[in-house]
Formats: structure tokens, sequence, C-alpha cells
């Protein structure tokens, strides 16, 4: 991948930085100016930015102090074995600069059963066991053998109907007694497609680059993964 100029220049001064020892609070200092200024986000999580950059510092001068001496004629070293950071200094960066980690991961959603779909005012709320929640604010629609069978467009409309279509009730109608069997999120878009049984599947679409399109609500772990308008995802945590 090739880096933009302004990309190629932080991450040489990056480099530098790095192997001539900077300290912790100068990596600090430098991430801080990349995210905030450069990247244009609020602030950085400054209990995470510290191990992050301490480990991320460890890491690289153990790579550059393991590749062989330069110079003709000098032994061969044997090089050490690659340090890669630990799950969870990978787990701290995305956190700290803003990025998912392993976020599209939603397979802990299969098994949960199907309550109910309430229309509100602004949104949709898919109802699951366990307290399961799926807020959606974009179109969606619920396919049963691969074909429509209603959708958000739906509600109001009568297709010449005696009364016009209640699309929660339709949809609540549909999966009663359904459980959820796999869950995908496509990789940028985040379109969301839940699939329930051999029939049916609901399929969530954004199409905002600044609205939130959709959050699932797990009260258990006391989180939620929310789709941000323009492809990120974002993990908010709140108390017990």
């Amino acid at each position: 991948m090739r880096l933009q100029p302004e990309h190629g220049s932080y991450a040489g001064n990056f480099f530098n930085r790095l192997d001539h020892k900077a300290s912790v609070p100068e990596i600090i200092d430098f991430l801080r100016g990349l995210v905030v200024d450069h990247m244009g986000l609020a602030s950085i999580d400054e209990a995470h930015a510290r191990p992050f950059a301490t480990e991320l510092a460890g890491f690289w001068r153990s790579c550059k102090d393991g590749r062989p001496a330069a110079g003709a004629g000098e032994p061969r070293r044997k090089q050490p074995r690659e340090q890669k950071p630990s799950h969870a200094a990978r787990g701290t960066a995305a956190k700290m600069l803003g990025a998912p980690s392993h976020m599209s991961d939603l397979s802990w959603i299969a098994g949960h059963g199907f309550r109910e779909l309430v229309r509100r005012e602004y949104d949709w709320f898919f109802v699951f066991t366990e307290r399961v929640g799926l807020v959606v604010s974009c179109p969606w629609r619920l396919l049963a053998h691969g074909r429509i069978r209603v959708s958000a467009d739906d509600d109001g409309q009568k297709f010449g109907l005696p009364a016009p279509v209640n699309a929660a009730q339709v949809a609540t109608g549909l999966l009663a007694g359904c459980q959820i069997r796999a869950v995908s999120v496509r990789s940028r878009a985040l379109d969301l497609v839940i699939e329930f049984d051999a029939v049916h599947t609901l399929e969530v679409f954004p199409v905002s680059s600044g609205y939130e399109a959709w959050q699932i609500d797990r009260p258990s772990k006391h989180y939620s993964i929310i789709a941000l308008g323009g492809g990120e995802l974002s993990r908010r945590e709140y108390p017990e």
C-alpha cells in the first residue's frame, strides 16, 4: 500500500523517534499529535495510550536489535524469533485510536431467540432473548426463501390491501419462535445480515455517511456495538 505524502512523513518521523530511543511520554505526545491534529479525532485515551506506547517501543527496539550488524566479513548472527505485540496491546491500540478490535465478530448473538419488533418514532427496535436488542435507524428488509416479505419502506403502505401494512406486526409474526443462526457484517459498508433459519433472513443497509445506522446492545456484558456513519464500528461501554 502506498502512503500519501503526509502519511509517509508521519511514519518516517515516528520510526526515527523509536530508533533514537524516544521516551514513552515522547511517543504518547507524538501519537496525540497524529490522532488529534492529523486524523481529526477528538482525543486519545491517556490510560490506554501509555501501556500501548511502552509495548510498541519495546517491540520496535527488540526487532531493531535482532538485525545483523552491517559490514562485510562480519559473522552473521542468528536472528531471534519474531516478536509480535500481544493481543491486549493490539486491542489497546484499536481502542485508543478509535478503531474496532474484532467488533465485526458478532457470533455471540447466535442462539438468541426473537421476541418482537417495535416501531419507535425515529427507529426500529428488534428485541431478542437475554435482553439483547438491535436498534435500526436505516432501511431493513426481511426475506423468506430469498424473497422480500416486508421492509421498513412497506410500513404504512396499503398496496391495495384493506388496511395499511404494519411492518413491525408482520415481521413479529414471521419471526415468532425463530432463533438466530448466524450473523455477518459487510466490511466498510457495515451491511448487517442476520440468518434465523433456512427460511428467514434480516438484512440491514446503512445509507448515510454521517448518521449512525444500527446498534446492537449486549446488556449482560454492559456494552453496545454501533455502526457509525462512514463505515466505522464503535464499542460503547456502560456501567453495570
